[in-house]
């Protein structure tokens, strides 16, 4: 698991930090391609707001690691794929119709050089989730969830 921080410097490792970050979702997972998404401005563990936006995917990697493919999942459904190497760029327009989750996954074969050094293993990476309040109201609501009842007021009694 890679976890964003502001300084990645292991000698000036603030722990809070770290723990803060992983807690929010700040992160991705790999075994071997580097994979970094962002949702207008909203990267992993984020709240994008808003119907529609543009979805920004880079990948990177190692010379020995091979990456082939971007897949973009909202609501954990397939949404759209396409071909992407090691530093490539990925763009993809984004239409939603209610608050929703957006997390991406890249792979690629496991041949060559990778083959050899992680034989029985697959070049892949997965962000964590990206989360769509579509409405803005400021409120995200998991899909297939009812949208909690607004709190009742209580009115004073007359006597």
């Amino acid at each position: 698991n890679y976890v964003a921080v502001a300084n990645d410097d292991a000698a000036q490792l603030d722990e809070d930090a770290l723990l803060a970050s992983l807690r929010a979702g700040r992160s991705f997972g790999t075994s071997g391609p580097l994979v970094f998404t962002r949702l207008g401005e909203a990267g992993p563990g984020a709240t994008f707001a808003g119907a529609a936006g543009d979805l920004v995917v880079d990948v990177r990697a190692a010379p020995w690691v091979p990456v082939r493919e971007v897949r973009v999942y909202v609501n954990a459904v397939l949404a759209a794929s396409k071909p992407i190497a090691a530093g490539g760029r990925a763009k993809f327009a984004l239409r939603f119709a209610g608050d929703a989750f957006v997390f991406v996954e890249v792979s690629g074969p496991a041949e060559g050089a990778y083959a050899s050094v992680l034989p029985g293993n697959q070049p892949f990476a997965f962000t964590n989730p990206i989360f769509v309040d579509a409405d803005a109201d400021g409120a995200w609501t998991a899909p297939g969830l009812p949208r909690p009842a607004p709190p009742l007021l209580a009115k004073p009694l007359d006597n």
